[in-house]
């Protein structure tokens, strides 16, 4: 693997720059200027709901960002003394507003709300506005082809945009919006707490607002009022002071949120423990994350001997038809696979109809997934994504034609081996603590405002507890390095560092971050590493003999 230099820039403040579109003042911001076209309306019709007596119902989505926005929904809502209720979709039906949740809604309702969906829900609000209902939708997805659903009031900065405004917002960020158009100081930070863990989870641009959602969040919710968020909080980082930051969001809190609607199929009782701080519910959310991480290892692991049996290597995008996968992992599955084989994958799995498979689909950033299924979407019965992911359905029988398909369409194309890594920065080893430091000013990291890149010289492996590494992971193929005041950690690396003899002296490439579980301490995640020679207890005389030789050569 070669290292590369990316650029000429020479300081966190100009690579952190660079890497998120925002000058220094805008990264010091703590607040912003917020027009979100159409939200002023909402919070009027809410008011005025209030006044009338009329009774709402919401409609989210099963993701971590759809529970957090009918969390904050709830807020709202009660803040404002209305008769609403909370209504979320199943995974074994389908995402959105479909008519069959119309019907579903109790007859007493007035009106429906929809938050983290609706902006394609042409036949459920079909329905609602049969039925007599106003129909508000708060959605940050991009609209249909086919236009606007027949909405009374449509919230979509995506749709309906401010000049020069933000519009990258995940649901929950724009129902904590909403809060402080209607919600006392203290329902507002409740807000902005959910807000922070799902602008982290959902994976929006943290740049701009969502940047400071998610810099004030944290704030708030170490040190959180809310007995939920307390309780979470302790189960994951211990009992001690919290230090959460944002990849405990991302790696811990997320998919905790996430896992019952992945192994349950009930994203409803996440929204109940929110709201209620039962313990005893927040140790099953806890369980079912372990059961999650079971299963996804499980059917990894199924999935790679699909594409040996099957001989799938070639194959583009490799689509692994898996009835054993449950259906609310079939995108982590694809993931996996996308990043092991830097190949874009379609995991399938059998849905509730007889005969009709459902799956989705992961892609590497040089095939646009969405523009690949457009070209086959003849055999396919509903899709939708985006283009790195997206979700798919299609009859059994249509299996071997869409790969016939894709076979056409992709004969020719190439799997680019990467043999070139590029780094930022250059530091030594002993640097490492100052920097994290300077990178601490500039955090929240993550999607928009990538970390920079070190290329850190010189890290000794050092004894701890008796040990200079460690061995860890569920597969037993990631590395833990101890290193003076920190640690560096490398998946997938135990092969190679057996390779190199497991060197006591490294080269690392990776990013820098604070390690919160116990003392905290400075992390290197390993993007690559290489063996340091040491030559060791060399006299003067030998050093001016040596440096004499190598400058010769």
């Amino acid at each position: 693997m070669i290292w590369s230099k990316r650029d000429e820039l020479d300081s966190i403040k100009q690579v952190v720059s660079r890497n998120s579109g925002m000058t220094e003042e805008e990264l010091m911001k703590t607040e912003w200027d917020t027009q979100i076209m159409h939200l002023y309306d909402v919070a009027d019709y809410l008011r005025n709901a209030s006044d009338t007596k009329k009774k709402i119902a919401v409609f989210a989505d099963y993701d971590c960002d759809g529970i957090c926005s009918a969390v904050i929904m709830h807020v709202i809502l009660k803040s404002l003394q209305i008769d609403f209720k909370i209504y979320f979709p199943k995974r074994g039906i389908g995402y959105g507003l479909q008519k069959r949740y119309i019907d579903m809604i109790d007859e007493k309702y007035d009106a429906v709300i929809t938050i983290d969906n609706g902006i394609s829900a042409f036949e459920g609000i079909d329905a609602a506005k049969a039925r007599g209902m106003d129909v508000i939708v708060i959605d940050h997805h991009l609209q249909s082809p086919e236009g606007l659903p027949n909405a009374d009031i449509i919230v979509d900065p995506h749709v309906f945009k401010e000049k020069e405004n933000f519009e990258d917002w995940c649901g929950a960020g724009l129902g904590y919006e909403l809060s402080k158009l209607i919600c006392d100081e203290k329902r507002q930070k409740v807000c902005l707490q959910f807000a922070a863990f799902a602008t982290v989870a959902d994976v929006v641009p943290l740049r701009f607002n969502n940047r400071t959602i998610v810099k004030n969040g944290l704030e708030l919710i170490n040190n959180s009022s809310v007995n939920s968020i307390h309780l979470l909080i302790n189960e994951i980082t211990g009992l001690g002071k919290p230090n959460v930051d944002e990849t405990t969001i991302g790696f811990k809190i997320g998919p905790i949120i996430n896992a019952m609607g992945r192994v349950e199929d009930d994203a409803e009782y996440v929204y109940r423990y929110f709201t209620s701080g039962n313990p005893e519910m927040l140790q099953h959310m806890v369980d079912n994350n372990e059961v999650r991480k079971e299963l996804v290892i499980q059917a990894v692991e199924r999935a790679q001997n699909i594409v040996v049996e099957e001989c799938l290597f070639s194959d583009v995008p490799k689509i692994i038809y898996d009835p054993k996968t449950i259906e609310g992992i079939v995108g982590v599955v694809a993931g996996r696979l996308t990043e092991t084989y830097k190949s874009p994958v379609i995991c399938l799995t059998d849905s509730e109809t007889p005969g009709v498979i459902k799956g989705s689909a992961r892609s590497t950033e040089d095939i646009n997934i969405k523009e690949a299924l457009d070209k086959v979407s003849d055999h396919l019965l509903h899709y939708g994504g985006h283009a790195g992911a997206a979700g798919l359905s299609l009859k059994i029988d249509e299996l071997d034609n869409i790969r016939d398909c894709f076979f056409s369409i992709f004969e020719d194309f190439e799997v680019q081996e990467n043999d070139e890594i590029f780094y930022d920065l250059e530091i030594n080893a002993e640097e490492i603590p100052d920097t994290l430091s300077l990178l601490k000013a500039y955090a929240p990291f993550g999607e928009g405002n990538r970390p920079p890149v070190f290329k850190i010289n010189n890290f000794k492996c050092l004894p701890r507890n008796g040990k200079l590494f460690q061995i860890i992971g569920d597969d037993g193929k990631a590395l833990k390095l101890f290193g003076n005041g920190c640690i560096a950690i490398g998946f997938d690396a135990v092969e190679k560092f057996n390779s190199l003899n497991m060197p006591k002296t490294l080269d690392i490439i990776g990013v820098i971050s604070e390690n919160n579980y116990g003392k905290p301490e400075a992390q290197i995640e390993i993007s690559d590493f290489k063996k340091v020679t040491e030559i060791k207890n060399q006299s003067e005389l030998t050093k001016l003999c040596l440096n004499d030789i190598l400058s010769g050569l």
